[in-house]
Parts: structure tokens; C-alpha cells; sequence
């Protein structure tokens, strides 16, 4: 028996009650404990010969191959979340061991038309920091993959994979990082979260470069919740965006984005508001020295940067490191929150950005610093201009990047 029109699969794997008064699962298939559901080798029997998309939600690793299917060309897989760990009776140990992590990148490495994959880590992590110069022979190669899509919870698990995969097609990746004051204490003080982000921006830049995405649009934006939840978003295009039309702006980030990096941080306490910064400026600090001097124009060859950073400390971070010459090529400058913060820091880095040519802000208002700046950036700067967007444009525009990382 074959299902030949069957093209998309989805197996969820959630409980509503404690697993130990469950029955034994019983299925059409083989008989299956559920402990064992994610032994999915009854797609390779040839029942279902045309599968080509499956999701998988609700995983737990297994120290054994899992049998993906190979006809697939995009997989999704969720691990477990602490909740369900907690009703199916599972120990609490959300560590990933080297032998999870290298089963799991040899079975997607088996699924050679891969062309799109995603994978949510859920509040699993990696402790170890992966060098694969060690064993440069277990790379694996996905020669089709062409997106990538990781969540997770721990730094070392995209440096990991950054360094376990190989994607020679590579157009889009797209990163989201979650941290917790637990995590921030045993990720941030425990380890290095710079270098191991350092290591991860850089193998996955380096790799859209040589599938021939290179990178001339760069967005960062910073955002705070009443809450005190704060989103960081880190977008990059391969094509050029116009800022001064909403609607191309919009889709050009949402639709088109070859790279795109959301750090959000919850952590609520006073008494770690110092972490968190620690925490976003690591983020935005290893993407921003990420790149090998010698080989920044190739992989970074950014011509327009649209800055909102609504956070003094930050925007202050940007600056320094933007400000140095880590892009050399900037000619449009967007910047809305934090705008008063980069005229004044560009007034006083003259040399920085020789090639400006056009600079947007909304109104400066009344900061008199910030207007003095302006008026002698413009007088320095024969061949630049100046735009100025009303309110209304700045706060849809100022909003892009965020919506666009979400």
C-alpha cells in the first residue's frame, strides 16, 4: 500500500496528561512506544514515496538515528518544551550531548534535496564551544539547502551548527536567541556569548557570500517593552531598499531579507538591567566585528545602514563600532530612534563614512547638540543631503525592522 499523493506530513507529540497512566500506542503502522515516536523510518518503507514536507513538534533527541525521511525538501523540528517534559514524566535535563547534537546534523545531512529547514531548540543548550577545525571531516554538506531557520535559547547551539553545516546555496538564514536571567547567568558568565555569536555571524555570513548573497542593506533596531522585555533585531539585504517609500522599505525587509537575527531578552529585575546590556551589546558587538579585515568588503559590502536604537547605551555601542570603519562603504544613513546620539557621534568622527551621500532623520527638535551637529555635517559635507521624514513616516519606518524580524 502507497499514498503517492501524500506531500506533507506533521506529526505533533504533546500530552495532556502524566505519561504513566497512558496505554501503550498503538498505530495503523508497527506497533510504537510512545517514548519511540520520533523513529520515523515508516516513511522510507515506500508508504508515502511522494513525501516532500514534514513536521516533527514536540522532539526529544534520541542517542540513535531518527530516519528522516529522504525525499523531503523542507523539515521542521520542535524539540520538547519544559512543560511536556514535566507531564510526560522526563527528567528535567535540557542539555544537548555531543552525540544528540552529531546524530541529529548526520540524519538532515541524509536528506540531500533539503532545500528549507527549521529547527526551534526550545530551552534546549550546548555547553561545549565548537571548533571544527578538530574534525574539519565531520562537516556536512547540504548542497541544496537554500533557508535556515534556528530558535533557541543558547549561543553555542548556533555557533554549532554554524560550524556543522556546510550550505553552498545558501540565500536566506534567519537566527532568533532568547535569553532569561537564568540563562544570562549560566550563558553569559559561564561562557563566552561573544565569541561563540562572533563565531556563528561570521560562518553564516561567510557562507551567503559564497552562494553569492552579498550583504548591502543592514538594519539594527533595539526595542524596550513596558515590561522590560527588549527585542534587538539585526536585518540584512542583499538588495537595496529605498527609505523614503514605506511600502518597498516594508516588503523589502519582510519578503526578501537574506539574513536576518533577533536577540530578545527577559529580564525584568533591576538588579540585572546590567546583563541584559551585557547581553545585547555582545549580540550587536559580534556582528559587528565579525568580519576578517581582509575580507570585509567581500562579505560586508554595506552601502545603506538604518539605525533605531531607543537606548542611550546602545546607540552610544553602535556608534563606536559603526563609526570605525568596520563599513567602509556606507552611502544612506536612516536613522530614527537614537538619531540626535549618531548626528552628534558623526559630527565628531569627520572622517568617518567618506562616502555619505544621503542622510534621513525625523525632526531633531529641540536638542540644540544634535541641530548644531546636523548644521555642520552639512556644511563639511558639500555633496550630502539631508532628508527630513515627518513623525507619521518615521514611526512606520522605525517600525519595519522589528516587525520584519517577528
Amino acid at each position: 500500500m502507497r499514498f503517492h499523493v501524500i506531500m506533507q506530513s506533521a506529526v505533533v507529540r504533546e500530552l495532556q496528561r502524566v505519561q504513566s497512566s497512558l496505554p501503550r500506542v498503538q498505530f495503523i503502522l508497527p506497533p510504537v512506544q510512545f517514548s519511540d515516536l520520533y523513529e520515523v523510518s515508516w516513511t522510507n518503507w515506500g508508504l508515502l514515496p511522494s513525501l516532500r514536507h514534514m513536521r516533527l513538534d514536540g522532539v526529544r533527541l534520541p542517542t540513535y538515528t531518527m530516519r528522516l525521511p529522504k525525499t523531503l525538501y523542507s523539515l521542521e523540528l520542535s524539540l520538547i518544551e519544559p512543560s511536556q517534559r514535566k507531564i510526560q514524566g522526563r527528567k528535567d535535563d535540557h542539555r544537548l550531548s555531543a552525540l544528540e547534537l552529531l546524530n541529529l546534523v548526520g540524519d538532515i545531512g541524509s536528506i540531500i534535496d533539503l532545500q528549507r529547514l527549521a529547527i526551534d531548540f526550545s530551552d534546549a543548550f550546548h555547553f561545549t564551544f565548537y571548533r571544527p577545525e578538530i574534525d574539519p571531516s565531520r562537516t556536512t554538506i547540504l548542497p541544496h539547502l537554500r533557508e535556515i531557520t534556528l530558535t533557541t535559547q543558547s549561543e553555542n547551539l548556533l555557533n554549532a551548527i554554524s560550524c556543522a553545516i556546510s550550505l553552498p546555496a545558501l540565500r536566506r538564514c534567519v537566527l532568533s536567541l532568547h535569553y532569561n536571567s537564568g540563562l544570562v547567568y549560566r550563558g553569559f558568565r559561564g561562557h563566552s556569548i561573544k565569541g561563540s555569536l562572533q563565531s556563528a555571524f561570521r560562518n553564516f555570513i561567510a557562507q551567503l557570500s559564497s552562494s553569492g548573497v552579498h550583504l548591502h542593506t543592514l538594519c539594527l533596531a533595539h526595542r524596550r517593552s513596558a515590561s522590560g522585555t527588549t527585542t534587538t533585531s539585526i536585518i540584512a539585504c542583499a538588495d537595496p531598499i529605498d527609505w523614503t517609500d514605506t511600502y518597498v522599505a516594508r516588503h523589502t525587509l519582510s519578503q526578501n531579507a537574506n539574513l536576518q537575527m533577533t536577540l530578545t531578552c527577559d529580564i525584568e529585575s533591576p538588579a540585572t538591567s546590567r546583563e541584559r546590556i551585557n547581553v545585547v551589546e555582545a549580540f550587536l558587538g559580534a556582528f559587528l566585528s565579525c568580519p576578517a579585515p581582509d575580507s570585509i568588503s567581500d562579505a560586508l559590502p554595506i552601502t545603506s545602514l538604518a539605525l533605531s536604537i531607543n537606548d542611550d547605551t546602545l546607540s552610544k555601542l553602535i556608534c563606536e563600532k559603526v563609526f570605525l570603519g568596520c563599513l567602509p562603504h556606507v552611502d544612506t544613513i536612516a536613522c530614527y530612534d537614537g538619531h540626535e546620539e549618531v548626528l552628534v557621534e558623526l559630527h565628531a568622527r569627520s572622517s568617518s563614512f567618506p562616502d555619505l551621500q544621503m542622510l534621513i532623520t525625523p525632526e531633531i527638535g529641540a536638542n540644540q547638540e544634535a541641530r548644531a551637529a546636523l548644521d555642520a555635517i552639512l556644511e563639511a559635507r558639500e555633496n550630502m543631503s539631508h532628508l527630513q521624514v515627518d513623525e507619521a513616516a518615521a514611526c512606520i519606518l522605525r517600525n519595519v525592522v522589528m516587525r520584519a524580524a517577528n
